[in-house]
């Protein structure tokens, strides 16, 4: 893989100290700095937060698009809060703890399609918002919670769930109305209505015995709606049984259907349970969640439309019939008579886009992507409908790049609006519908940019031309005006609130015109005293060979007295990037990178193969082999080190954490002349043992395919071990359970293995929290690296 920048350096070192961006203009108060000289130590950079500070989030716009409301906790204050800016910029202010509580749940509002009116709901009250005026008033009292709070395109009605039914209000009389007759039991869904003699009695019941009509109209009206004027329709009941869910609720435009998907849980899985030994009481409990092992029987679902007159059901067809395909709604025809669903096999080696028929639930597949390895890729499950009504649009890896694409909804051709050798992360259409939004990779693989672009895919123009959007994506369109993660679209389009970041700094809000060449104003500045006071050192971008041919991409932080001593960090999740100009999500390990550069070691962070931002083939390099390419991967980077950048053989430590974890081991098992020493945090040892949506469609099942896991897994290679091996395991794993690392210790007991240790975090989740395990854990690998390389 070739990067589309021709330098093998493309980022060079600099350091950050405030203001963090000269020429930039940061209407923040300025705290008080008094002079202070920073320890790097190891105790210092585990605090987190308390250290580095806490960066916006929660970014939205008012309804009427005049005020910035975010969550930020400034250094100067004990907690965070609810502040706000004018759209135009100036000192954030922070909202008291009573309006904060007022404001929330407008910010959280449903819009008509002309953005001029609104509804929301607060402690089981429902709310209507003239946008304009600011008027509220209340339309439904509960009490409990309201859910699934709709507004139809006219804004005439609202529609929201309480329990399992569906209700809708008029907005000009105050009617409340239940749509739906949900049950849970054991009903017969099926039953044929009733005809002939039973049909005359139940009339007969209706017309002689009140309590038949009062019973229907109190089964609606469990609270005292704001007019006397609740209605009921009885359309025929709908059970849900144990066992099943039903979610979604998703009216159409002309409020006649519903569309909802029913997912039943596998009744004969076992879930695996974790448990906690540390509790207040004293006793032995289960962690909250459970999970079954991958190749388990696996819950399925279905996807209904719901006509909302009669009760009348309809599931929706995929035409595979021999095989378990998962969809999912994706919106409503301006019509009502269509909807758009994705579809995916439960091989994850296909996926449809659908177009459905909503009085038939009959579907036409519009397009059809096949992936030998597993679908995947940013956006592999996006479409939507134009704003034409006669056209799709959706993301696919047709091309080996995750692009955008539109079709006719009659079928055809699809038309890319993207091409080229890099990514789109996020996509949507403009508030007023005339353009899209995306955000791209285009630039380099290593930056964010936020850009506009014609219907028709002409005219893309970049709008962030400043430094680097924080690559933390957010999906779809933000409740208070467009969002597309770091980037929080005014409601009129013309203003964002942009998170920059920079590889050394975190991320901080800035304000700015939706057009490009528009100068950012910094409204924030979040980073303690304490953290500004030290230079931190930012990483190079470089690539190196790998023994197949492929450039490999990396960060590295050179020490300005190297001691010949290296370390590679591997990062967790497979696909995941860590090698690019923004703040990382793992800015404890770049904060004991530092530490270690300043030690004189060389340190290596690599992008390998299975990571996420270079598209499908380095996406899906691990098929079949999870610690093949990955694995050679590392091994490469230690000859770089070697060959390039002055480390000694023999002198290189591995560690990292999740899939890190995974790859340390297998580098000490199966690479022990590379890597003298290696610290696997949370491990998986042995992939049977993972979760099913994530090991599936890169393995395949375990009972279909032993050899393939038995190749991948770390615990079938223990043997190997030679250089001296750190695994540290917090107790009440959900994720990768503690249950890896308890057989792993079993194993390498029974090879009579001496040159390893395990730590185990007792209250510690697979992300810890407490600083005092962070500090323990990083205290255990900096001696591991000191007593073994040095």
């Amino acid at each position: 893989m070739r990067p589309l920048q021709s330098l093998r350096i493309s980022c060079a070192m600099f350091l950050v100290s405030t203001p963090i961006n000269p020429g930039v203009h940061a209407q923040v108060p300025e705290p008080v700095i008094e002079e202070t000289q920073f320890e790097l130590s190891v105790a210092n950079i585990m605090r987190g937060p308390e250290l580095v500070g806490t960066t916006p989030s929660q970014i939205r716009w008012s309804p009427d698009g005049r005020t910035l409301y975010f969550v930020w906790k400034p250094p100067y204050e004990e907690r965070q809060g609810l502040y706000r800016v004018s759209r135009g910029g100036g000192q954030p202010e922070r909202l008291s703890d009573e309006e904060a509580a007022r404001l929330e749940p407008r910010l959280h509002a449903v819009y008509s399609e002309d953005r001029d009116e609104a509804a929301y709901e607060h402690d089981g009250a429902l709310f209507y918002l003239d946008v304009g005026s600011g008027r509220q008033r209340l339309l439904v009292s509960a009490p409990d919670r309201l859910s699934h709070i709709q507004m139809s395109p006219d804004g005439e009605t609202v529609y929201f769930v309480r329990g399992d039914n569906l209700f809708k209000v008029d907005l000009e009389s105050g009617a409340v109305t239940q749509l739906t007759d949900i049950r849970r039991g054991r009903g017969s869904p099926e039953r044929e209505p009733p005809a002939g003699q039973r049909l005359h009695l139940s009339e007969q019941q209706r017309e002689l015995l009140r309590v038949f009509a009062e019973d229907s109209i109190s089964r609606a009206r469990r609270w005292p709606p704001p007019p006397d004027t609740a209605q009921v329709d009885t359309p025929q009941a709908f059970y849900v049984r144990n066992g099943q869910r039903l979610g979604g609720y998703w009216v159409a435009p002309d409020g006649a259907r519903m569309a909802f998907d029913l997912s039943d849980e596998a009744r004969d899985a076992r879930l695996a349970w974790v448990p906690d030994y540390v509790t207040e009481d004293g006793y032995t409990r289960e962690a909250p969640r459970m999970r079954t092992f991958v190749g388990d029987e696996q819950g399925t679902g279905k996807l209904g439309i719901m006509d909302l007159l009669t009760g009348d059901v309809t599931w929706v067809e995929h035409a595979q019939q021999d095989r378990q395909v998962d969809l999912s709604f994706r919106g409503w025809s301006n019509g009502s008579d269509r909807l758009l669903a994705v579809g995916i096999s439960d091989d994850f080696k296909d996926r449809w886009i659908l177009r459905v028929d909503a009085a038939t639930g009959e579907s036409t597949a519009l397009d059809h992507l096949h992936d030998d390895a597993w679908i995947g890729g940013p956006g592999w499950n996006s479409a939507g409908w134009m704003p034409d009504g006669d056209h799709v649009w959706y993301i696919s890896e047709a091309t080996g790049f995750a692009h955008l694409y539109t079709i006719a909804e009659g079928g055809g051709e699809p038309t890319p609006l993207t091409t080229g050798p890099w990514e789109v992360v996020r996509v949507e259409l403009s508030p007023d519908e005339k353009e899209w939004f995306l955000v791209t990779s285009e630039v380099s693989p290593h930056e964010r940019g936020f850009y506009r672009m014609n219907l028709d895919g002409g005219n893309r123009r970049l709008i962030t031309g400043f430094r680097t959007l924080q690559g933390s994506e957010g999906r779809g369109r933000g409740r208070g005006g467009a969002r597309s993660g770091s980037v929080a679209v005014s409601p009129d389009g013309r203003r964002l609130a942009v998170m920059y970041a920079w590889p050394n700094h975190p991320p901080e809000l800035f304000l700015q015109d939706n057009r490009a060449g528009a100068e950012p104003v910094q409204v924030t500045r979040s980073t303690t005293p304490e953290f500004d006071s030290f230079a931190w050192h930012a990483p190079e971008i470089v690539y190196f060979p790998a023994q197949d041919g492929e450039d490999v991409p990396a960060r590295v932080y050179r020490p300005t007295e190297p001691n010949g001593v290296g370390v590679i960090f591997v990062h967790g999740a497979g696909y995941v990037q860590n090698v690019h100009n923004w703040w990382s999500s793992y800015y404890r390990e770049f904060m004991f990178h530092n530490l270690l550069v300043e030690r004189g070691y060389t340190v290596l962070d690599i992008d390998y193969r299975g990571s996420a931002g270079y598209g499908r083939d380095w996406r899906t390099a691990i098929h079949k082999h999870m610690g093949e390419t990955d694995l050679s991967d590392q091994v490469d980077g230690a000859r770089f080190l070697i060959n390039e950048l002055g480390v000694e053989a023999g002198r290189i430590g591995i560690y990292g954490g999740s899939y890190g974890g995974f790859i340390t081991l297998m580098a000490m098992f199966t690479e022990p002349e590379m890597f003298a020493a290696g610290a696997a945090l949370r491990p998986v040892t042995d992939w049977a043992y993972y979760s099913h949506r994530y090991t599936a469609p890169i393995l395949g099942l375990p009972q279909d395919d032993a050899e393939a896991y038995a190749r991948s897994s770390p615990i079938y290679h223990a043997e190997g071990l030679q250089g001296a091996l750190l695994i540290c395991h917090g107790m009440i794993d959900q994720n990768v359970h503690f249950q890896d690392t308890v057989r792993l210790a079993e194993r390498l007991m029974e090879l009579g293995k001496e040159s390893w240790e395990v730590a185990i975090y007792p209250k510690e989740d697979h992300g810890f929290v407490h600083s005092w395990a962070w500090t323990d854990q990083y205290r255990r690998i900096l001696k591991l690296f000191e007593e073994n390389l040095r």
